[in-house]
């Protein structure tokens, strides 16, 4: 399992990759290095490109007992910020809604799920069409 995150700032955009096999510890370990960064800001929206994930393993009471560990981050978001997770397969739609479920009653967190790179770029406010150039941008 590994993960990347990119904050552009000049975007108001945070970038997060994942691949291999995400469980809810990465998933919290990424949340808590993403807030850590110098550059985060609360009301940036998220984008994570979760396509190269080769298995997602999380149940729903892993799920909310991870967002639970996280609650006092979670309260630095104090307007609703969007996240929009890009998949391309089943398994990380279903636990992307779960999340999206508990979030939804936890925090000011609005999950947003994408299975075109357009869409998912067009949900967070970004007039790029390719996903690429965005993630490497500087």
């Amino acid at each position: 399992m590994s993960y990347s995150i990119r904050i552009h700032p000049d975007r108001r955009i945070a970038v997060f990759h994942f691949s291999g096999v995400l469980n809810p510890q990465v998933g919290k370990q990424a949340f808590l290095d993403y807030i850590r960064m110098p550059d985060f800001d609360p009301h940036f929206a998220m984008l994570t490109d979760a396509r190269q994930l080769n298995g997602v393993e999380a149940s729903f009471p892993e799920i909310v007992s991870g967002v639970m560990k996280v609650m006092r981050n979670l309260r630095q978001f104090d307007q609703p910020v969007r996240s929009v997770i890009l998949v391309n397969s089943e398994k990380p739609f279903v636990v992307a809604r779960l999340l999206d479920q508990v979030l939804e009653r936890a925090s000011k967190i609005r999950i947003h799920i994408a299975r075109e790179e357009h869409e998912a770029l067009a949900l967070v406010g970004c007039a790029d069409t390719d996903f690429a150039r965005l993630a490497n941008a500087a």
